[in-house]
């Protein structure tokens, strides 16, 4: 199967999560609560106990110090999670992340981080870092089994299910309720789950899109007693049908809203005439958002556009174009400002002093108890009369005593975000660093373009054959210099690179472009959607309209059915692949819920 095909299937049946009208990069991490297994002894008291570990022997646990802290994410759960019976158990796939400080309060690291991305599972295994507990796994009779990775005094745990063998299975989940991320104390809702059933006289399959109905004529059972929005946490629900039982998890997280909010100054009109009213023209931002699960980010976008969508909140109160002066003008994006300064001259009258920021220091990141260094950052502005400077390094002006800098805010030994002013005469200007970030400047080239640029009416962004190259600058000792050309969508996928498509929509015609985001670096590549015209209609049976028949049809044809009779297989190609499958299926449905 296709990437392509997978990540639309993927987006065509989960949860569309949007932030703000298009944040284009979110994030849905599927660890577990943190609970603790149940061993011989006290089940959170690990200095006398053992459990039974992956192969079925038993080992004794380390006995861990009250103060050392460990933290264990399960990031990737195992390819295979059903089993038929007499198969034996398989953690391929499985992958996490571990990190241990015997001092918690430490200013300075100590402490072992490890993961399955660089070491092997057996490695961990047979070195003793990681405890698998496959205890409750039984492969002789059918149920869902709870299989626990222990590291330190942290437990987690992944859910496998055993099935008996079937001729074949009378219940299939087509599609996950909308919403299966819930924020803590928000309610379950299985609103958008696709169920599957085969009739128990006719063996006839046919596809249920209200579960609820199904629910209250008694067809199926839910069981969502392990559902608990009170806690953090991946829980199961389980629909029963004829005596089969299937499962989908939902994930309760707790919502904390942060941002982060920055103007491009230098992209920013600053000067204006009496009368003249306020221009935010080619002004520039960036900004990101979190709510403890979901993470978007816009990356240099246009701040008027987003002023006008709502996301962000103009405050331009204190202007006053009647009257010559300096004045603040405030954006806000949730909790996070920024701000700019204006001034409102005379006709006759010069512009103040001037100050523009074209290239920020090689170093805004930094580890803790590092100094600051200004190296890099390049400034123009023009003071007095008729004194300019243009492209100079701003600790050249510095020196020559021309510019002044304000970094009383700067505190290296607490992690942080800190603003540095750039004085000349009147005019101020600023920029952010930040404390506890070790790398200090990025570089991102688009190598090759993806394949497909030019999109008919309808279809989703892919980014299939796109390379980029990136290149990071260390700290000089401990993080070296790192630089790779690799596949985009790998690099989107594992959130090295953030992608901003906000601009992107398959429903309108047009050229928009597609922005890339590494570190400190953006990158950008054009794509075109081309109109409405001579496209597939989804009338698969030929009647002349578009119903719910034709996703019947389809449905038919795709399982073998031969009553199934595709009086147009163009129309119904919805994916335009050649090929009449299950994609096209969730397309015409997609599209059935629209209409």
């Amino acid at each position: 199967m296709s990437n392509k095909k997978l990540r639309t299937l993927a987006a065509l049946t989960s949860a569309l999560l949007v932030v703000n009208a298009g944040a284009a990069s979110f994030v849905a991490n599927a660890a577990g609560s943190g609970s603790f297994v149940t061993v011989d002894g006290d089940s959170n008291d690990s200095s006398n106990s053992h459990v039974s570990i992956f192969g079925g022997e038993y080992m004794t646990l380390p006995q861990i110090e009250n103060n050392d802290r460990y933290e264990l994410s399960i990031e990737s759960q195992p390819e295979k999670t059903v089993y038929l019976t007499g198969e034996e158990l398989d953690l391929t796939g499985l992958e996490f992340c571990c990190l241990h400080q015997s001092d918690p309060s430490a200013e300075i690291w100590e402490g072992d981080y490890f993961d399955t991305y660089e070491t092997p599972l057996s490695e961990l295994i047979e070195s003793g870092k990681i405890i698998i507990d496959d205890s409750e796994f039984d492969n002789t009779k059918a149920g869902f089994y709870n299989i626990y990775i222990i590291y330190g005094n942290v437990t987690e745990s992944i859910r496998v299910r055993v099935k008996e063998v079937r001729e074949q299975d009378k219940i299939e989940i087509i599609s996950e309720p909308s919403n299966t991320l819930i924020k803590l104390g928000e309610e379950l809702d299985l609103t958008g789950t696709w169920l599957t059933l085969k009739d128990k006289e006719t063996n006839e399959e046919t596809v249920y899109y209200d579960i609820y109905e199904l629910i209250d004529n008694g067809t199926i059972t839910v069981d969502s007693s392990e559902f608990d929005n009170t806690q953090e946490g991946v829980y199961p629900i389980f629909i029963t049908y004829d005596g089969e039982t299937v499962e989908f998890n939902v994930n309760v997280y707790e919502y904390i809203e942060s941002y982060y909010f920055g103007i491009s100054k230098n992209t920013v009109k600053k000067v204006y005439r009496i009368g003249e009213e306020l221009d935010l023209t080619g002004a520039k931002f960036n900004g990101s958002y979190s709510d403890g699960l979901i993470h978007g980010d816009f990356f240099y976008a246009n701040l008027a556009e987003y002023i006008e969508k709502g996301t962000l909140i103009l405050d331009d109160s204190e202007f006053d174009n009647t009257k010559a002066g300096t004045y603040t003008i405030y954006v806000h994006y949730g909790t996070a400002t920024d701000s700019f300064n204006v001034v409102v001259t005379d006709e006759e009258t010069a512009p103040s002093d001037e100050l523009t920021i074209h290239c920020y220091p090689f170093r805004i990141d930094y580890d803790l108890n590092m100094a600051l260094d200004l190296s890099g950052a390049v400034v123009s502005g023009s003071y007095g009369e008729n004194n300019e400077f243009h492209g100079e390094y701003l600790t050249d002006m510095i020196e020559k005593g021309i510019i002044d800098v304000d970094c009383s805010e700067y505190n290296s030994s607490e992690i942080g975000a800190y603003k540095i002013y750039i004085i000349l005469g009147t005019a101020v200007e600023s920029f952010e660093v930040r404390v506890g970030c070790p790398l200090v400047q990025n570089i991102l080239n688009i190598e090759t373009l993806p394949i497909k640029t030019e999109y008919n009416y309808g279809e989703e962004l892919d980014l299939t054959g796109a390379e980029v190259y990136c290149w990071a600058r260390g700290d000089g000792g401990t993080i070296p210099d790192t630089d790779f050309t690799a596949d985009l969508q790998t690099l989107v996928d594992n959130e090295t690179i953030k992608i901003d498509y906000s601009e992107f929509y398959e429903t309108k015609s047009g050229t928009c472009t597609i922005h890339l985001n590494y570190g400190h670096a953006w990158a950008s590549f054009e794509v075109t959607v081309n109109s409405e015209e001579s496209l597939p209609t989804g009338d698969a049976n030929g009647d002349g309209d578009f119903t719910i028949a034709d996703v019947v049809t389809v449905q038919k044809a795709i399982m073998g059915k031969k009553t199934a009779i595709l009086s147009d297989c163009k129309a119904a190609d919805l994916y335009e692949d050649g090929i009449i499958d299950v994609y096209d299926f969730i397309l015409m449905r997609k599209e059935i819920i629209k209409k």
